[in-house]
């Protein structure tokens, strides 16, 4: 499921979601498939594909994956970008990204968002060593690479800018 979630493409997100929900189906008690439709979930709604409906999903299925695993770094992921993008609640978000990234440092999706609340406030040092953070975690990642290359044009770091953006140019059209 998480695999066509990561494709970003509408058909994708409802293949994983299908996916996910069929792994409930088989082991309710496995906080990996709720977390993942939390994830899921809080992707759909961020990208404002039914995001009411799919922020409420996120809300319970992340709460249902913590409630199984209190430790599950993705469900705190998802409960931080549904605080961050849909409710505003600052305080929870900030507190939902620092449990996903204690409970996994090496959570790519918590750092790159985690570097968005940070521009929020204006700490544009905390939001590229976040952004970044997800670079290094997943390199191959087009995506990360352009959110790092603009955080780095805001700051007006402009050979760093353009270091990262060809990185995700090369990345996305995949050549050397």
């Amino acid at each position: 499921g998480m695999y066509y979630l990561n494709q970003g493409t509408e058909e994708s997100f409802e293949k994983g979601i299908n996916f996910l929900q069929a792994a409930i189906k088989r082991d309710p008690g496995d906080p990996f498939a709720y977390a993942g439709l939390a994830l899921g979930y809080s992707i759909i709604g961020h990208g404002q594909l039914d995001s009411e409906e799919a922020f409420l999903l996120a809300m319970s299925s992340a709460q249902k994956a913590i409630k199984l695993d209190p430790a599950i770094d993705e469900a705190y992921t998802a409960l931080s970008m549904l605080y961050l993008y849909d409710v505003w609640d600052w305080s929870m978000t900030k507190e939902a990204f620092e449990n996903a990234l204690v409970n996994n440092p090496n959570n790519e999706i918590a750092h790159a968002h985690f570097a968005w609340y940070h521009v929020l406030f204006g700490d544009m040092e905390k939001s590229i060593y976040h952004a970044k953070k997800a670079v290094m975690i997943e390199p191959s990642s087009a995506s990360y690479c352009t959110w790092l290359a603009m955080l780095y044009w805001f700051n007006k770091e402009l050979d760093e800018a353009e270091y990262w953006a060809r990185k995700s140019l090369t990345l996305k059209l995949d050549i050397p």
